[in-house]
Formats: structure tokens, sequence, C-alpha cells
């Protein structure tokens, strides 16, 4: 006979076919082959029957199995792959290690005569692929603060700022004026009520912002105040929500449930008859305020603050509260998702 073998290998795993393997002799005595048997190299071996394909397994180090020579023949079946023993001329095999195998095959004729060949085969380790890094946490950056009575209100985007930042601008001021979004930004949500008016706005920073400008275009002066704050790693705003109060001197926020490891910044937008100061409770962080002067001898307040870190679950909503009675509140609780938030946990509802 003569032993003839093909192989082909994906990673470790190679793939061995001895169809053309013959089982003539050169002494005339033609027979039938028998037999194929496998070596992988140390301590690995298998051996096939002519009857059916083979498929030897990682787990398989040697297989065999031998067939009366009346029953063998061409026709193929199929072997289960997670067996030790397999039946065939083809053989599959992983190997442990990468590198240079040699595999020998030894093909047996019913006539007892043997022939064999050997090959080396090349296999490869399957690419191992570098866990993707832990998202970086959102971090506070800076935060500046703004009043003024006029059309063209401005305030400052942070120094410190970088490509990539979220920036939330909040705004409050007296009704009545139509607001114009800012170049660049969306809004996300705004209030309106007959004597109070408080707008919510978000970008991404680009390189141009660290320092410049913002100004938010009313088409008629008005008494405003403004915030704008900086945040590294947010992946965006997931909720903005807002409690509406009149005549009072505590100001709470909404109450939400965050997505893990998110913030909460809580701004609170204020019109009060005279120069009314707020302050805030426990697990509230200041980040900036501003108080525009009314036509009317009182204040439109802008006050910033978040929970200076990240929480899960449900957080209740900050608390301010003013030296005298605010005639009418804007109680904001905006959630910053971070990059490894669960999006969709998080309180949705005003």
């Amino acid at each position: 006979p003569t032993a003839a073998f093909s192989s082909s290998c994906v990673d470790l795993v190679c793939t061995f076919d001895a169809t053309g393997s013959s089982s003539s002799s050169s002494d005339s005595r033609d027979g039938t082959l028998e037999s194929y048997t496998w070596d992988f190299g140390p301590d690995t071996d298998a051996d096939a029957d002519a009857d059916a394909d083979a498929d030897i397994t990682s787990d398989a180090d040697t297989a065999s199995s031998d067939t009366d020579s009346d029953s063998a023949s061409d026709a193929g079946s199929d072997s289960d792959s997670d067996s030790d023993s397999a039946e065939g001329r083809v053989a599959q095999h992983e190997f442990t290690a990468a590198g240079t195998h040699t595999v020998t095959l030894t093909v047996t004729d019913d006539h007892g005569a043997t022939d064999t060949q050997t090959h080396e085969v090349e296999v490869t380790a399957p690419a191992v692929l570098d866990p993707a890094p832990e998202p970086e946490p959102t971090a506070y950056v800076d935060a500046t603060a703004n009043a003024d009575t006029t059309a063209t209100p401005t305030v400052a985007v942070p120094a410190s700022t970088q490509p990539g930042d979220l920036l939330l601008l909040a705004v409050s001021l007296d009704p009545g004026p139509a607001v114009t979004t800012p170049a660049g930004w969306t809004l996300v949500d705004s209030e309106s009520t007959p004597e109070l008016s408080s707008y919510v706005f978000s970008k991404v920073a680009t390189a141009t912002d660290p320092g410049a400008s913002t100004t938010v275009v009313l088409d008629s002066p008005a008494a405003t105040s403004l915030t704008l704050s900086a945040y590294r790693n947010a992946s965006g705003i997931s909720t903005a929500t807002t409690n509406l109060d009149t005549g009072a001197t505590e100001h709470a926020a909404p109450e939400v449930t965050l997505p893990s490891d998110s913030w909460v910044v809580w701004f609170w937008a204020t019109e009060s008859p005279s120069d009314v100061a707020l302050s805030l409770g426990d697990g509230a962080t200041p980040r900036a305020e501003a108080h525009a002067p009314t036509p009317a001898s009182g204040q439109v307040t802008a006050l910033l603050a978040d929970t200076n870190g990240p929480h899960t679950g449900p957080v209740p909503g900050a608390l301010a509260t003013s030296e005298a009675t605010s005639d009418h509140t804007h109680t904001w609780s905006i959630v910053l998702e971070s990059p490894g938030s669960r999006a969709g946990e998080s309180d949705a509802g005003d």
C-alpha cells in the first residue's frame, strides 16, 4: 500500500485526510486498506479503519478501531465528535501547544503490508484579545456663572474643560422672552410658568470651547442667571426631571433612580421679591450660583450642585432652603450616566 495524506489547520486544531492513500502492492497482490494509524507526536496517536471518516477530538491522544476486511468499504458514516475512538480515514486532532509538529500516517492492508508517510504541520495558538480597558469614572471638572439683564446674556466655558467633556448650561430668567438654543448646544428640557422660565442645554466640548463665551439669545432683554459646568467621562444625560413650588422656603429636587455609577446634577431656578440666598442640605455639593436683579427689585437665581461622586439606585432629591420665601422655584434633577452605566434603569418621569 501507499500512505498519503493532506492536512488543514485552524489555530491548534488540524484535520488530516488520508483519502489519497492507495492499496496497490508492489508484488501485484492488490488488497484492501484495512486500517489507518495516526501518530501526532509523543504519546499521541490514533488508529482508524477504512469504514468511515474519523473525528478525533483533542481529548483523545490515542484512538483505535479495526474492522474485518470483508466489511471494509468507501462508504462513510459520521462518528461522535466527543468520542475517544474514531473510525475512517479522516482524523482531527487538537495540539496542546503552537509550533511545528510531526504527524505520521501508517496504512495497513488486509495482507498485513504497511506503508508510512510523515509530514510536519505548523499550528498557531488562537489570538488572545486584550480585555477592554475599564472606563474612567465620571468626574467634575469646573463650573462658571454669570447674571445680567440683557437680550444676549453670556457665560464662559471653564478654562480647564477638555474636548469630549460633557457641558451643562442651566439658565433661569424672567418669563416672556423667547429663547434660542445656542449654536452647537442641544436643549435637554425647559420649564415655563407665568413667573419664571428655566432651561437646560448640553453639548460635548470641542477643542475651541475651553474659555470661550457662550451666548443665549433672547428676543427681548430679561433678568437672566446662568451656570455652565463641565464633567469628564460622562456618557450622556439619561433623565432631567423637575419639581415646581411657590411661596416656599424649602425646595426639594425630584428623587431619581440611577443606573450604576451615575451622578445627579441639581439645578435650582428661583424668582423672589428680594435678594434671597439659598443654602444646601446634606449630600449636595455646590458648584456655581448667580443672581440677576429684576426690574421689580427682586431677583432671579440659578444654583447648581451635584452628588460629588457616583451613585446607584434611588437617590433622594437634594434640598435647598431659602432664608425668606421664594415666590417661584423650578428644581431640576439631571442624571449623568457614566460609560459603564446600564441605560434605562433611571427614573424617566417628570
